[in-house]
């Protein structure tokens, strides 16, 4: 369709001229002529017809407001209205834009009118009207920050009031100046990773940095922002999301987490342990025992166990005391426990009675070890109230038998208890292997 200045010049002379009645019958666009005394239409063309729904039958002598729903004055001559609403002969309304010229006919002077049909531009503006005010609500009511800086100048162009708020700079100090002036990022190489994650990829996602407020308060924030293009210019839209408080709630949790998970390791070592020599108790000590059983047993390897007994212990705590008797047992764990290898076992197996699991250890290997671990106790000297105290230990050992259908934990310690009876039997203070 041409434009309303081509359809102006290509209507020229007068009325009465052939080459005017040729465009005005003819023209694409929209054209009437009106008395500007009764406000009547004189001539309309086919153009109008088709328009507005009337013959040009119908349309000649028509008065004007019944279609024109905004009145015309004589001064508009010579001006162009817009967005003026029209009525069609179904009594729908569109939406024109009307220039009018002031021009002589038949000897009068009467008005021409050129419409153009702008229904479908006007929505179409209306609607980003309501997008944008859609948007700028939006913008302003959102509860979380929103700003928009330049990518060059890294200056601020835009701050919604929850950046305001979040920042406690008020919008005219933010406006024109820069994070960096404004001392926002704690952590100014956050920034610079920031900035280049947007320059590499075109935006950045749930990208966490602490921002400090006018007061000196940290906040953590975690922002989400997208290059766009602003009026030519390369800006960054950014939405920063206050997470402080969620943040400080997950550090508590973890913490809550390790405290919890330390009284747990608490708890199990206190179930595991016996309470006065610190070593692995009864019930621990068959766990233990069974798993060392099941690898030795699978593998072929040797296992080896001690289970020694502390001699004429009964005694030692009637004439000196249990207090006496209970330090006894300390530095006769000590002392096992000083010859003892890093994957070697020793728990309390009851009263005064010890095991050894030795894994990868024969019985022979086994025997060398109980005799170091016998001279050690031998040489234990603990002082007490009613004189120095000296103990000795009777040591049985066995080894896991493979050939034989295969043991229990319990076979096997029935076995090494039965060996160290027999050094008990044989004098005490000495290893037998069995």
């Amino acid at each position: 369709m041409e434009s309303m200045s081509q359809s102006k010049n290509n209507v020229t002379g007068q009325p009465d001229d052939p080459l005017f009645k040729l465009a005005f019958e003819q023209h694409g666009m929209v054209m009437l002529l009106i008395d500007p005394a009764s406000k009547v239409v004189l001539e309309a063309n086919q153009s109008a017809a088709d328009f507005y729904g009337y013959s040009r039958q119908e349309l000649q002598d028509m008065p004007l407001g019944q279609i024109y729903l905004q009145a015309l004055d004589e001064g508009q001559a010579g001006k162009k209205l817009h967005a003026v609403p029209h009525r069609m002969s179904d009594g729908k309304v569109r939406t024109v834009e009307i220039h009018t010229s002031a021009i002589a006919w038949n000897g009068r002077e009467v008005l021409f009118s050129v419409i153009h049909d702008i229904t479908e531009r006007e929505q179409a503006q209306e609607k980003v009207r309501e997008s944008e005010d859609r948007l700028s609500t939006i913008f302003n009511n959102s509860p979380v920050s929103i700003a928009v800086t330049h990518m060059s100048y890294q200056r601020f162009i835009e701050v919604n009031p929850a950046f305001e708020v979040i920042t406690g700079y008020p919008v005219l100090e933010i406006i024109g100046r820069s994070p960096g002036e404004l001392g926002l990022w704690v952590d100014p190489e956050r920034r610079v990773d920031f900035l280049q994650t947007i320059m590499a990829q075109g935006y950045c996602h749930e990208f966490e940095y602490r921002l400090r407020r006018k007061d000196g308060q940290v906040r953590t924030l975690l922002l989400s922002a997208e290059l766009i293009n602003l009026n030519g210019e390369a800006c960054v839209l950014s939405i920063g999301q206050d997470i402080t408080e969620r943040k400080e709630m997950e550090h508590e949790l973890r913490q809550a987490k390790a405290s919890l998970e330390e009284a747990l390791l608490r708890e199990q070592a206190l179930a595991q342990t016996d309470s006065l020599t610190s070593i692995h108790n009864r019930r621990h000590l068959f766990e233990l025992a069974e798993r060392e059983l099941a690898v030795a047993t699978r593998y072929k390897h040797p296992l080896a166990v001690i289970l020694f007994d502390i001699d004429h212990f009964k005694s030692v705590n009637d004439a000196f005391g249990h207090a006496t008797g209970d330090l006894a047992l300390i530095r006769v764990t000590q002392a096992a426990k000083n010859e003892l290898r890093n994957a070697d076992v020793i728990g309390r197996y009851g009263g005064e009675e010890f095991i050894l699991l030795l894994p990868m250890t024969s019985a022979q290997q086994a025997q060398a070890l109980a005799e170091r671990i016998r001279k050690q106790v031998e040489a234990v000297r603990i002082a007490s109230e009613k004189g120095e105290v000296c103990v000795t230990l009777s040591m049985g050992i066995v080894e896991v038998r493979h050939a034989v259908e295969q043991e229990s934990v319990e076979d096997i310690f029935r076995r090494a208890d039965v060996a160290m009876y027999a050094a008990k039997s044989a004098g005490r203070n000495r290893v037998v292997v069995l």
